[in-house]
């Protein structure tokens, strides 16, 4: 078999895990009763629109502005400089 179908296999197996498949399962069955629910919500498409793009909105902060930061924060750690002398620098501190 050619690599990237093994990749590809391997990723589709990962996907189709029980677990992952039955939280996706419940939320979906979650999302969809409190969609029935609000039909009779007067104004209901207007307010779900605004809430999906404020849903939105946030996700995108978190993922292009959040994400990076804590990556960074995460990476900085101590960093050891090998080839440093470090007699040379204590003498021009």
């Amino acid at each position: 078999m050619r690599p990237a179908f093994r990749s590809l296999r391997a990723q589709l197996r990962h996907l189709l895990r029980a677990r992952p498949l039955a939280a996706f399962a419940v939320f979906v069955a979650v999302t969809a009763a409190t969609l029935l629910v609000a039909r009779g919500i007067p104004q209901y498409r207007q307010n779900l629109a605004l809430n999906l793009a404020a849903e939105l909105v946030g996700t995108f902060m978190i993922l292009f502005a959040l994400t990076p930061i804590m990556r960074r924060a995460q990476e900085s750690g101590v960093r050891e400089h090998r080839r440093l002398d470090f007699d040379w620098y204590t003498d021009r501190v």
